[in-house]
């Protein structure tokens, strides 16, 4: 199961407007990014893909994310995710940065929000 229980969320994963293409929420292809839990970032990546109409969806993981991007590696898949670095986890995955838009910082921001980057493998992305 998905970790994304907010109401801006359908069946775990955000899904930015532009990603739908009626009022019969029939989807467009947009890839899916993968987060760990939605909390971690204050709803600053979803507005990110919605406002810059990133065609992008999140999808949250919980504490799977790491199996999924170690099982998504050994075969071969390539992947969009968001990670704390350094992490053993993702220090394994052979993953490269992606520069987004520097997050402002606003009144209450913690330095462990402000640390995630986001990655994606294999390094050919």
């Amino acid at each position: 199961s998905y970790t994304c229980t907010d109401p801006i969320c359908e069946y775990g994963q955000f899904y930015p407007p532009h990603c739908m293409v009626n009022a019969t929420s029939q989807l467009t292809h947009c890839p899916e990014v993968f987060f760990e839990y939605p909390q971690y970032n204050d709803g600053y990546f979803e507005a990110l893909l919605t406002n810059a109409k990133m065609h992008l969806t999140a999808l949250y993981l919980g504490d799977r994310s790491g199996d999924v991007l170690r099982d998504m590696a050994v075969q071969g898949k390539a992947a969009v995710f968001y990670g704390y670095h350094p992490s053993a986890v993702y220090s394994t995955l052979n993953a490269t940065q992606i520069s987004f838009p520097q997050r402002p910082k606003t009144a209450g921001t913690t330095s462990f929000l402000r640390a995630g980057e986001v990655f994606g493998f294999p390094r050919q992305l």
